[in-house]
């Protein structure tokens, strides 16, 4: 059952933008259209969430990211989640413990799925 909650979130954030690219085209080819500062923001986004994943579970099963620190869901499927507005105003929200959030975001929702 938890595979398909991962594979539910995955789904969400392709339809995000994801324009049917495969998922590590954030990470491989998606990087030749970035900026340098873009491809900065990036990688300390994708750090952010690795770092969030150990917060949540540190004790994860997820060897990709308590062995080798790749952000990876628990299928080894890469992940992928764009650091937009959008997605960090939700993550803002969703940690705030005096407010939460009471909406949804596709691709982090199905991130924290795994994790969990």
């Amino acid at each position: 059952a938890g595979g398909g909650d991962a594979k539910g979130g995955k789904g969400g954030k392709g339809g995000k933008g994801g324009k049917g690219a495969p998922a590590d085209d954030a990470s491989a080819g998606g990087d030749e259209a970035m900026s340098v500062s873009e491809k900065v923001v990036q990688r300390g986004w994708e750090k952010l969430l690795l770092d969030l994943h150990l917060l949540l579970r540190p004790d994860t099963t997820n060897t990709y990211v308590r062995e080798e620190g790749r952000l990876c869901y628990s299928t080894g499927d890469p992940v992928s989640i764009k650091c937009d507005n959008e997605a960090l105003t939700f993550l803002e929200k969703m940690l705030d413990v005096r407010g939460g959030s009471n909406k949804a975001h596709p691709g982090l929702c199905g991130f924290i799925r795994d994790i969990m």
